[in-house]
């Protein structure tokens, strides 16, 4: 899962609606493996920020931002059948 900081404690802060199903994800796990884009000192997360207590986190691995995330995607997408997507004015790939 990505989060916007931990502490070297494992404790996490996310970014906006990922505070909704990231903590049941996590504590679900048996492994739980977090993309930080930032990794903090102790203390400079306040406890009433913590959205994920590191008991729930076994490993955090630094990743920064990415600085152009829109980026196109090389190549056609496709759905699961192999028909790649079509123009979103024209029919579904999913109704042919």
């Amino acid at each position: 899962m990505h989060t916007q900081a931990a502490d070297c404690h494992e404790n996490l802060v996310f970014a906006a609606s990922a505070a909704d199903c990231n903590p049941q994800c996590a504590a679900a796990g048996r492994v739980t493996v977090v993309e930080a884009e930032e990794i903090v000192e102790p203390g400079v997360i306040a406890p009433h920020q913590v959205h994920l207590p590191g008991a729930f986190v076994q490993r955090v691995v630094h990743v920064p931002a990415l600085v152009n995330t829109s980026a196109p995607i090389s190549g056609p997408r496709r759905d699961p059948r192999g028909c790649a997507w079509r123009n979103s004015l024209q029919t579904s790939a999913w109704n042919s």
